[in-house]
Parts: C-alpha cells; structure tokens; sequence
C-alpha cells in the first residue's frame, strides 16, 4: 500500500479516489463501490485501465459474462486486500479506539506500515537454526559482529534497531 487518505465515516470512499492515485498507475482495481462511468472514461483516457468491478442496475442483473469478469477483478483485488485482514486481525485495527481524527490517521499509518513491514518478511533470510539470529543467517545489518550470544538472543544492535 502505497498512500492513505483517513476520513471520517461520512466521507465517500469515491470521493477519495483522486487523493488514492500517485499518477504512474498503470491499472486501477476496485470494488463496485468506485465504479463511475465519468471517472471511468477519465482514466481511460489517460491511459489507466479501470477494473473496477461493474453493478447491475436496478430490474437489470448483470450478465453471466460481467459476472466472470467481475470474479477475474475480484481475485486480482485479494492481494490487496489480505493487507487490511492483517492490519485488522494482526495489529488489532479493527475499532476506532481513540477520539479525534489525528490520533487515528496515526494509528492507521502505524498499523499500515506494519502490514507492509509484514508481507515482505519472507525476504529476509531464516537464520542459520530455528531460534537463534547467529551463524551466518538471519536479517541482521551489515557490519554487526555475531560473537558468543546464548540460542534465542538477538545481537545488541538488532534490539537497539527495534526500540528506537
């Protein structure tokens, strides 16, 4: 996730769209909730593929064909989506706990960074044995000195890195 615009609830999602996008997407995934036919031809024409799933309209279902796509857009939008799962059920964002907005833009943006932090943690390497950061292996910074640490200790700059 790459921008985050906090409302509060009587704000439209919609009308975030415009603060959402950076400029260089190539490709716009959403939900039926962003679907505008302005907006769609907009970024049409500005070179975006708009992939937001489609509605039917009142006393007229979508067709079978608009249904497969929709389900095609829909499985591309998970990716995104298992980010919110984890900042919800990991990092305990799934109530606004404070009053005013500012205290909860930060929370968001702390429990978003996380989320990012957490779905590249498979790129950093195991260490060398389960439970312990020495022995050649695990995301430790460049320079530290692996010497004599007890099985399951961190070396001192891992935990000073943390805290800070």
């Amino acid at each position: 996730m790459h921008t985050v615009v906090v409302t509060d609830a009587a704000e439209a999602d919609i009308n975030q769209l415009p603060e959402l996008m950076h400029g260089e997407e190539r490709v716009l995934y959403g939900d039926k909730a962003y679907w505008c036919e302005p907006d769609r031809v907009a970024y049409e024409e500005a070179g975006v593929q708009y992939r937001v799933t489609r509605r039917g309209k009142r006393g007229e279902p979508l067709s079978e064909r608009w249904r497969k796509i929709n389900r095609a857009r829909s499985r591309k939008r998970a990716f995104v989506e298992h980010g919110f799962l984890v900042m919800k059920r990991l990092w305990g964002f799934d109530k606004v706990r404070y009053r005013g907005p500012a205290k909860n833009a930060t929370r968001a943006y702390a429990a978003l960074a996380l989320t990012n932090l957490f779905k590249v943690r498979h790129r950093c390497k195991r260490p060398a044995y389960p439970g312990t950061w020495s022995g050649g292996g695990g995301c430790q910074r460049s320079g530290s000195s692996s010497s004599k640490r007890s099985v399951g200790q961190p070396s001192a700059s891992l935990v000073s890195t943390a805290v800070r």
